[in-house]
């Protein structure tokens, strides 16, 4: 699919990399992202989804859901069950990798600000790619 790219990263604590988002209208952000395999959505901030174009995540899921269930999706994480609105990012690039059309989602009671990154990249960006462990290396691979 990628030929022969990769991209290799240490395992020790979390893997943070620097994406670059394109959202609606041309509207582009570069974004300090955390890599999560076990996050189903990508997970962004409110004021990050709304200066790239989405501004339905400034109101509640819970109202949302309601009226387009299909963009208020329930989500469980290590904090119980969330609200969250799913909007759908136009690209989504990592170093020379890029994905058009993933899935994200803002929760309604978001993580704090003052975490060490602007968005997780999880699952609707990373099963796009062949992901290898080296242990003897402890590295991640992702190509």
């Amino acid at each position: 699919m990628f030929g022969s790219k990769k991209l290799t990263f240490p395992v020790k604590g979390p893997m943070r990399v620097v994406c670059r988002i394109e959202g609606q209208n041309k509207h582009a952000r570069e974004l300090t992202a955390f890599l999560d395999f076990n996050s189903t959505h990508c997970l962004m901030f409110a004021h990050d989804a709304i200066y790239l174009g989405y501004s339905d995540v400034a109101n509640r899921a819970r109202e949302w859901r309601g009226l387009f269930p299909e963009k208020a999706p329930y989500l469980i994480s290590f904090r119980g069950v969330e609200r969250a609105i799913l909007i759908r990012l136009k690209q989504v690039s990592l170093g020379p990798f890029a994905v058009e059309d993933v899935t994200a989602v803002c929760l309604e009671a978001e993580p704090s600000l003052l975490l060490p990154y602007d968005v997780v990249l999880g699952r609707s960006f990373l099963d796009k790619f062949k992901v290898t462990y080296d242990g003897k290396a402890k590295s991640l691979s992702i190509s």
